[in-house]
């Protein structure tokens, strides 16, 4: 069953995708909440399997590497 959610939590979710590094403090600024609410909405959707995971996203081209890396999908 898919979960209704409001407005605010919705831009959260989008804010976290955006970003994964801001703070509960800079999220609840943003969203004129309370970094209480923040933490609450958050631990709740990492609960209920809404936030699967945090990932940082590496710019490969800045590192040097002797190796070659391919990912095939299939």
């Amino acid at each position: 069953m898919l979960k209704p959610l409001s407005t605010n939590e919705l831009k959260l979710l989008n804010l976290i995708e955006e970003d994964c590094t801001r703070t509960h403090g800079e999220l609840a600024k943003i969203l004129n909440m309370s970094v209480e609410e923040i933490a609450r909405i958050l631990g709740d959707f990492e609960e209920q399997k809404i936030i699967l995971k945090y990932r940082g996203i590496v710019n490969w081209e800045k590192i040097e590497s002797p190796e070659v890396v391919a990912l095939i999908q299939v």
